[in-house]
């Protein structure tokens, strides 16, 4: 995945910066407990066929500020943390190829901008939704023609902007493709240990309840990526969280995994071993970790 490509099409949609917060607040979430900046995921069962490359950084909140889409006539959040953790997600789902960026603010986890682009020929889409108090910004580009769609996504001439908004006490949401890192950050030990988080998604908030439900050790096979890029996929074994993700609406999913989800969460790493549950038509399905590269390699 190109590590530039929606950030360089939002500076094409001529995007004027926007400044840091100078406001801080105490963190909900460690996200300095993120021990991994890559992983790579598979699944397969039937028609269902999923690859995904996920990969995240940590920016200064003052350098990441600018990178992000300021609405005309609108506030979009500013980071309260000191920085932010950049995710980029490539992902193929039943022949569905996507590029998603997300923007969380570290403070707490909410997602302060998302960027994607679907690739569909002349259905291909391109999306900024710029969230802020109580609601969210959405510009959307298309291509006009198929002649159209050969062109960068930023000269698409079909564009829509509209606004949403949800209640006041609904809270600033975080969004379904950051699950992994928050998994990572959320303070989930041990048996028993659990947080509530909001996620914006099916155009509204939607409370998800993270629960550990059992704890213990298991063999897992994955390579773990060294200096150079190297490594053996083998057998780990590891020490294992199985956490329960219960949404209070079934409208709630991820990589094509709608409801309850179950994820395997490696104790040490913070990454995800297993990602468990339903995908509509073929029943249950595990998405399996393939590779991860530890932080500071």
């Amino acid at each position: 995945m190109s590590r530039t490509l929606l950030p360089l099409l939002l500076i094409a949609l001529l995007i004027p910066p926007q400044g840091a917060s100078a406001s801080a607040e105490p963190a909900l979430l460690e996200m300095e407990r993120l021990a991994w900046r890559s992983a790579r995921f598979e699944a397969s069962k039937l028609l269902f066929r999923l690859k995904l490359r996920v990969e995240l950084e940590h920016l200064p909140a003052a350098e990441a500020s600018p990178l992000l889409w300021r609405p005309p006539g609108e506030e979009g959040l500013l980071p309260r943390g000191e920085q932010v953790v950049h995710l980029r997600l490539d992902s193929r789902v039943a022949g569905r190829h996507r590029e998603v960026e997300l923007w969380l603010d570290s403070a707490d986890g909410r997602v302060l901008q998302r960027t994607s682009l679907d690739h569909k020929g002349r259905r291909s889409h391109f999306k900024v939704h710029r969230f802020r108090e109580g609601g969210v910004v959405i510009l959307r580009r298309r291509p006009a023609d198929g002649e159209e769609a050969e062109r960068p996504p930023a000269t698409w001439s079909d564009v829509r902007r509209k606004v949403q908004s949800w209640s006041a006490g609904a809270g600033a949401p975080s969004e379904p493709n950051a699950l992994l890192p928050l998994l990572a950050a959320a303070p989930l030990e041990r048996k028993g240990d659990g947080i509530t988080l909001p996620f914006f998604a099916d155009a509204r908030v939607i409370d998800t309840r993270f629960e550990v439900v059992e704890e213990g050790q298991g063999s897992y096979r994955f390579r773990i990526i060294g200096e150079g890029g190297k490594g053996e996929k083998r057998k780990h074994r590891r020490e294992v969280l199985v956490v329960h993700a219960s949404p209070e609406e079934e409208a709630l999913s991820f990589l094509g995994l709608e409801g309850k989800i179950e994820v395997v969460l490696d104790r040490r790493l913070r990454v995800p071993l297993e990602i468990r549950g339903r995908a509509p038509v073929v029943g249950e399905v595990t998405i399996r970790l393939q590779s991860v590269e530890p932080a500071g390699r």
